[in-house]
């Protein structure tokens, strides 16, 4: 989630969009937090340009965040595929 801002000048963190509500969202229906992503103009600005963040600022605090997201599910998923394997197999969904 779009968790917070962070002042360049002052390092203060403002949560713009209050705090903590994606974690009770995610308890309350049973799913992991998969992540926070901070606000930054340069995540906006590569993604105007249709450029991944990752590869735009790979140092930025937002490109480690997704990275950090994209192991987390990457996990997830093969420890799914994994149990999926050795009980019925891995049901498709359209």
């Amino acid at each position: 989630n779009m968790a917070y801002f962070e002042c360049g000048s002052c390092k203060t963190v403002h949560h713009i969009f209050a705090e903590g509500g994606a974690t009770r969202l995610a308890k309350e229906i049973g799913i992991p937090v998969l992540g926070r992503i901070p606000l930054e103009i340069g995540t906006r600005e590569s993604g105007d340009l249709g450029k991944p963040e990752v590869l735009a600022h790979p140092e930025s605090t937002a490109s480690k965040a997704f990275v950090d997201i994209a192991m987390r599910v990457a996990t997830i998923l093969a420890k799914t595929a994994a149990s999926a394997q050795r009980s019925s197999g891995l049901r498709i969904v359209q």
